[in-house]
């Protein structure tokens, strides 16, 4: 039997709260994360992309079109760091793999643009900061 931490009187206390709809199980950080990002997005993730997300694992999909840069650009979005400068096409580079189209860094720019501005318009995550182009000089 898996150690819970709690005594037998403390999980029989709970089990009566919950047989008299008295015990409320609060959304972890991680659900919360989740719930924001697909409501940004208008998506449902897969489970292995809430898991690779919220860092519980490190796994992801192998395919196509199996929603791996979707998971990865959320997942560099909501991570912590310095800012990430996206402004120059070498530094783009460095967060994309070399096994696509020579196009490949200014789609992943621009969709990557795309969902920060929809998770930073729905609000409730803290987001890294990503500069995406070098102020104009005036």
């Amino acid at each position: 039997m898996k150690e819970t931490g709690f005594t037998p009187d403390e999980i029989s206390a709970l089990a009566k709260a919950k047989d008299e709809n008295r015990l409320v199980i609060l959304p972890s950080k991680s659900d919360e994360i989740i719930r924001i990002v697909e409501r940004a997005l208008h998506i449902t993730l897969y489970d292995w992309q809430k898991a690779y997300i919220t860092g519980v694992a490190d796994y992801v999909m192998p395919g196509r079109a199996s929603g791996k840069t979707t998971a990865y650009m959320v997942k560099l979005c909501i991570s912590e760091g310095e800012p990430i400068d996206l402004s120059k096409r070498s530094e783009v580079e460095r967060y994309v793999d070399g096994y696509h189209s020579h196009n490949y860094p200014d789609w992943f720019k621009h969709e990557l643009w795309n969902v920060y501005r929809e998770l930073e318009r729905i609000g409730g995550l803290r987001l890294r900061t990503i500069i995406f182009a070098k102020p104009k000089a005036r």
